[in-house]
């Protein structure tokens, strides 16, 4: 039977412009090859570090996205016809088993890391499918086809799962045969220091005002209080729209984060008493001087509409 994965070259990874502020990458090279969940609040960088170090390292990446609806055929892969033929597909864990296979006696790759996002996203069920690929097997047994897919020995194959806190909605607990099998590494918030390396170096020409300043807001929201705490990743975008249309407008659209109401005034007054931005008058969308002027519709020629 046919076997169909993507090629090496749809694996590499374009260096992600990630500034370990943090030092997450010296923990990287010092537990290359063992499995590792990055836990920690959205937006701190966790999937940019992966691809960061693979990057630099020259390996290979095989990304799977874990949701409540990943089943078998989505880890192990799938049996497909074609102009009469069988052929199979594989899935996430057995396309990392057999690309590390392939490239494990060449030199032109290092290794491939399989990244799982939100790896607690996966349904009890599905997280038991990780047990032998994680642990000293490195196997996984598909009996549609009758085969097992193995790591060879001396084959660089790195497995590192990522996921928020359990607390977000969506996710479930880690079972104890998984959790024990992976180490778990946990990627804070930068502190305020760290985090303006980041910003300087992403956003080199963005007014220092609005950076601290932002970062002060961001700090207030990030105390247990509000129901969305800013992470780095929205003070990067809101900076970054700051840069086009003005602070005040790009905080706008970041106010709407919040669900109206009473987390929204709060971070409209958290913003007022940082920047003197007063947001609720503070208009994104405005309507041209000239309403009366008549604008001439646009014609879809192609479709004669």
């Amino acid at each position: 039977m046919e076997i169909r994965r993507l090629a090496a070259a749809d694996m590499l990874v374009t260096r992600p412009p990630y500034i370990d502020a943090l030092g997450l990458m010296e923990v990287f090279d010092l537990l290359e090859g063992s499995p590792m969940i990055l836990a920690g609040p959205k937006g701190t960088g966790k999937t940019m570090a992966c691809e960061a170090w693979a990057a630099d390292h020259n390996y290979l990446v095989v990304q799977f996205g874990c949701t409540e609806g990943t089943r078998e055929k989505h880890l192990y892969g799938s049996i497909g016809i074609q102009d009469g033929s069988a052929f199979f597909t594989l899935g996430a864990l057995t396309t990392a088993i057999d690309a590390a296979n392939e490239i494990a006696e060449s030199d032109e790759y290092a290794g491939v890391m399989l990244r799982l996002d939100e790896v607690n996203s996966l349904t009890p069920q599905m997280q038991k499918g990780l047990n032998s690929f994680a642990d000293w097997q490195k196997s996984v047994a598909v009996p549609s086809i009758g085969r097992v897919f193995r790591v060879k020995p001396d084959t660089k194959l790195w497995v590192i799962g990522t996921m928020n806190p359990s607390a977000h909605g969506g996710v479930f607990d880690l079972n104890e045969d998984l959790k024990s099998r992976f180490r778990p590494i946990w990627v804070p918030y930068p502190d305020p220091e760290q985090e303006q390396i980041i910003v300087a170096n992403v956003l080199p020409k963005v007014k220092e005002e609005w950076v601290s300043q932002l970062l002060d807001v961001a700090a207030q929201t990030r105390q247990g209080e509000n129901a969305y705490p800013l992470s780095t990743r929205d003070v990067v975008q809101c900076l970054e729209d700051a840069q086009r249309m003005g602070m005040d407008r790009a905080l706008k659209i970041l106010s709407y984060q919040y669900d109206e109401g009473t987390d929204r005034d709060t971070f409209h007054t958290r913003v007022l008493g940082k920047t003197t931005i007063d947001l609720a008058a503070t208009q994104l969308m405005r309507p041209p001087a000239n309403l009366t002027k008549p604008v001439k519709a646009g014609v879809n020629r192609r479709s004669s509409l």
